[in-house]
């Protein structure tokens, strides 16, 4: 498997506060079946913009050195901004494995009313965006088919393992869930920021999923998808299904 989103360069933002820590989560990523890993620390200006490329190299040269297993790359996770193109041009923040594949997050609290017209200046740049755990945006809720208008304008869909496993609420797991059965899913990843956390629990979880839409279908999100990703080729958007209110009843969403 390849895990396209972590938090695993040490000392860059929330995640891995050392050195140490940086290379215990290799070690878990390595046991939890992971080949290759995309360190995506956090980008928010005035907040997380640490030197990640110097110490990309130094854990990726340690990494080398102790033999592990594990192949890593770099990108960013991107908050999402007006000028995220110049940032990715002047290479303050890095798309994934310097593809054309940008992680971009959104704030958890209210929607950005330049959501649309941020995603066209990234593709007409010829950036592919992926939105990185749709399933925890709260504020997605109440209009669901903001997800199908999403990936039919071309962004992909990044879902966290941990949301399957209750870890952001039952809200999100539901979404993840119903994203994951409507086909409206790219990629699963972890979001990792921490040793002894999520890693351990990645077999069961994998092993629940392929239970709920099979194995090909797990192993195209965990490994097809995101080896497009690290080798910069094309990804092709599949059919779908519409997110009804159903779902939205029996998260107990208000529709007004």
């Amino acid at each position: 498997m390849i895990d396209i989103h972590t938090h695993i360069l040490y000392g860059v933002d929330d995640g891995a506060k050392n050195l140490r820590m940086s290379l215990e989560l290799l070690e878990e990523a390595e046991r939890a079946g992971f080949t290759k890993v995309i360190f995506t620390s956090h980008y928010m200006e005035e907040y997380f913009t640490a030197d990640f490329q110097k110490r990309y190299k130094i854990l990726a040269r340690i990494a080398n050195t102790n033999a592990s297993a594990v192949n890593v790359y770099i990108g960013n996770e991107i908050f999402l901004t007006g000028n995220l193109i110049t940032l990715l041009r002047e290479k303050k923040a890095v798309s994934l494995n310097h593809t054309r594949y940008v992680l971009f997050e959104l704030p958890f609290n209210a929607r950005p009313i330049n959501l649309m017209e941020m995603i066209f200046q990234m593709q007409s740049k010829d950036f592919v965006p992926i939105l990185a755990h749709p399933e925890r945006y709260s504020y997605f809720y109440r209009t669901p088919e903001i997800y199908e208008e999403l990936v039919e304008k071309g962004v992909l869909l990044q879902l966290n393992f941990g949301s399957f496993d209750g870890q952001y609420g039952s809200r999100a797991q539901l979404m993840a869930e119903k994203l994951l059965k409507n086909n409206l899913a790219h990629f699963l990843a972890t979001d990792v920021h921490r040793p002894d956390t999520l890693y351990p629990e990645i077999p069961r979880i994998v092993e629940y999923l392929t239970k709920m839409v099979g194995e090909e279908k797990i192993n195209q999100l965990t490994t097809i998808n995101p080896g497009k990703v690290i080798e910069n080729e094309e990804i092709e958007i599949e059919d779908f299904k519409s997110i009804h209110w159903d779902l939205l009843e029996k998260m107990k969403i208000d529709k007004k």
